[in-house]
């Protein structure tokens, strides 16, 4: 319905109107439907729910209650939102399931960064129609909502014969999940070695690969993935965003952490926690993942051994790896003692690394600086580039868990009610920013010349395990790599926020203004933000576009350089329960009108203004034409890739890039298929209008 009423708005012309609340240069588009059958987005049993905005900027993924478009779930659907020409268009996350009394037997247990594709679980088979083998537990596929597009990745049997019931499987992978990665201790396919435990799989162009190997290539059982979890960091996902390199702990007499790089002609293990010193390490040679890199140079893991010279005990310290560096020179010891009388304590929390590796916050107990500690407790550090500043000292780990770092390391945000500036924040908790560079703090939820009478929200603790651990580090980016916060308050910071109600803000550079109107009768919620901060996606009941024509809740985005088409005005303003409906839309090209018995005749018509048709037919038949081309442009690459003329090693790893550029080929391809079949029907209405302009 949607893209309907969309097409139609843009047939007519029409813009999106100026939004006076928002900073000059952003716009609001409406991302939810406009019929959402009677439900709510993030409402309900799940409160807000989760909402993740894909790396892009042209997708989201969201939670909604009820049903909508979702007919394998009605009590609640997931689903992700694209941005087209003229709208944003839903899709349900899920693919048709057997019915469950809880939640409909349909479930999501990860989301690609990009939030284009979803892994979902499904006790029935889309190919078959039938139930799978292994009861209501269903089996995961990768799912496209767009295309509808579907592969198996856990299977409902092993080779075996026997039924594999997942859970919530821990699934990482790249940012489009055309490479993914999962733990598991079934048998999913022949040759692996004997016993229990779980083994590395990876899945890419449709197949199923161990890859919890060694550095001298030997398989082994025992592997897992670290779990995302938001509790312990906000940058966990151990696999790269290109999915060229996956970081699994193993158990057992191979304990350790190991880092498996996919970017040469061969697949390269190496064990992180190797010990680079000249003494006994001493301690457990297992080791923690505490979060890397995007690119996957750089780790942070825990461990008790003496990994380094510099480290003279067996507590639980942080150490960096770097990739990049020579061999035997990659591992430094972050939690180093300045004070050689201070006593030994472990490193309790990582609280978060930054995205390139620059920077990480964690808590010890211990004071790690000269001089003797300011007081008791837990203190938190920031450790930057080699160097180490203590940020506060806490009472507990619990206090210091909702804190941001920048991608590059150069701010921290973090919400506590300790006062960090000079305003007076009235004993709540507020939204401090950090200049990583001058260690000067800034306050950008605080009143200026009064206290505050109530708590600042940074909205970052959305999880939910129903819906799997992958949702743990799609969390809300309340801090952009631009230096754009984000957060909610009912404190009216701006004189155009009069609701007293919870209203979305924006802070850069000690600049403030609003993101929802401050007018709405109703709280609005930060949902998510694309990492540039370039859209930011929030929930409120207030109607702001005119495609909006109910009283729920919906998603929107307040988007640098957006505006969508809006829907014609009303002929006639409305009244009383008029109101209450989708707005009046005409025919697209009307047609005369005939006066009644006792009136002048037939109406004169009006001239009919075929350009917008015209337009875009044009622009249609053009993508079509730059699709087809990129599609055989890929196919040309495939082809080459797979040459006879190379050896037997390249052939080999060819193949793989000839597969993979095969499959972009096919896709592209059928993209312009949908594109010529769009140009022809925009064709056809241009003659339609033209016939229409000689009448």
């Amino acid at each position: 319905m949607a893209g309907a009423l969309a097409a139609a708005a843009l047939a007519l012309g029409i813009g999106a109107p100026a939004a006076s609340a928002l900073p000059p240069d952003r716009a609001y588009e409406m991302v939810s439907p406009p019929d959402k059958n009677n439900g709510d987005i993030g409402a309900g049993l799940f409160g807000l729910g989760v909402s993740y905005a894909g790396v892009n900027g042209d997708r989201l993924a969201y939670m909604a209650l009820g049903g909508f478009e979702a007919p394998s779930n009605s009590i609640t659907g997931v689903y992700t939102a694209k941005r087209e020409e003229s709208f944003w268009e839903s899709r349900s996350g899920f693919l048709p399931v057997f019915p469950l009394p809880s939640l409909g037997g349909a479930t999501t247990a990860a989301v690609s960064p990009d939030a284009s594709r979803f892994i979902t679980k499904t006790n029935r088979n889309p190919d078959t129609g039938e139930r799978f083998q292994n009861g209501d537990d269903g089996a995961a596929l990768l799912y496209d909502p767009f295309t509808g597009e579907h592969e198996l990745v856990v299977p409902d049997l092993d080779v075996n014969g026997n039924p594999v019931f997942l859970g919530f499987p821990t699934i990482v992978g790249s940012a489009d999940f055309s490479r993914l990665f999962v733990t598991l201790g079934y048998d999913l396919i022949d040759g692996l070695p004997p016993g229990g435990g779980n083994v590395l799989y990876m899945f890419e162009d449709g197949q199923l690969s161990a890859q919890s190997a060694l550095p001298n290539g030997t398989l082994v059982r025992g592997a897992s993935i670290p779990s995302p979890n938001r509790a312990i960091n906000m940058n966990p996902n151990p696999a790269s965003a290109d999915g060229n390199v996956i970081y699994f702990e193993a158990s057992g007499s191979q304990a350790g952490l190991y880092r498996r790089d996919f970017s040469g002609a061969t697949p390269q293990t190496v064990r992180v926690n190797d010990p680079e010193t000249t003494q006994e390490p001493g301690g457990n040679p297992g080791a923690s993942f505490r979060g890397a890199s995007d690119d996957g140079q750089i780790v942070y893991f825990t461990s008790n051994q003496k990994l380094v010279d510099d480290d003279t005990n067996n507590v639980i310290d942080l150490y960096q790896y770097d990739h990049s560096k020579p061999a035997g020179q990659r591992l430094t010891l972050i939690s180093k003692y300045a004070n050689p009388a201070e006593t030994p304590q472990a490193v309790s929390r990582v609280q978060n690394v930054s995205a390139d590796g620059s920077a990480v916050v964690f808590s010890s107990q211990a004071w790690l600086l000269p001089g003797e500690a300011p007081s008791s407790g837990v203190h938190l550090y920031l450790a930057r580039n080699g160097q180490i500043s203590h940020l506060r000292t806490t009472a507990a780990d619990a206090d210091a868990e909702d804190l941001l770092l920048r991608a590059d390391g150069e701010q921290l945000v973090w919400l506590t009610d300790e006062r960090l500036t000079a305003h007076d924040n009235g004993g709540f908790a507020q939204v401090y920013v950090r200049d990583n560079t001058t260690g000067q703090w800034s306050c950008a939820s605080c009143l200026q010349g009064e206290a505050n009478t109530v708590a600042a929200e940074l909205r970052m603790s959305g999880a939910i395990s129903w819906f799997g651990p992958a949702w743990d580090y799609a969390i809300s980016r309340n801090l952009s790599t631009e230096g754009h916060v984000f957060f909610e308050t009912k404190e009216a910071l701006l004189p155009q926020d009069t609701n007293d109600k919870m209203d979305v803000y924006i802070w850069q550079d000690g600049e403030l203004d609003l993101i929802s109107t401050g007018r709405s009768s109703d709280h609005s919620f930060f949902a998510s933000a694309t990492p540039d901060g370039s859209d930011v996606f929030f929930i409120t009941r207030e109607r702001l576009s005119g495609w909006d024509f109910d009283n729920a809740t919906d998603v929107y985005t307040a988007r640098v350089d957006g505006g969508l088409p809006e829907p014609p005005e009303p002929a006639q303003p409305c009244t009383g329960d008029d109101c209450q409906g989708p707005p009046p839309l005409p025919p697209a090209f009307p047609r005369p009108t005939t006066a009644d018995a006792d009136g002048p005749g037939n109406a004169e018509p009006g001239p009919v203004n075929c350009t917008p048709a015209e337009r875009k037919a044009n622009q249609l038949a053009q993508k079509a034409k730059r699709l087809e081309k990129k599609a055989k442009r890929l196919a040309k690459k495939a082809r080459k890739a797979s040459g006879k003329k190379a050896k037997k090693k390249a052939r080999k790893a060819s193949g793989k890039k000839a597969k993979r550029l095969r499959k972009q080929a096919k896709q592209v391809k059928r993209q312009a298929k949908n594109a010529r079949q769009q140009a022809s029907k925009a064709r056809t209405q241009l003659e339609l209008c033209r016939e229409e302009a000689q009448l």
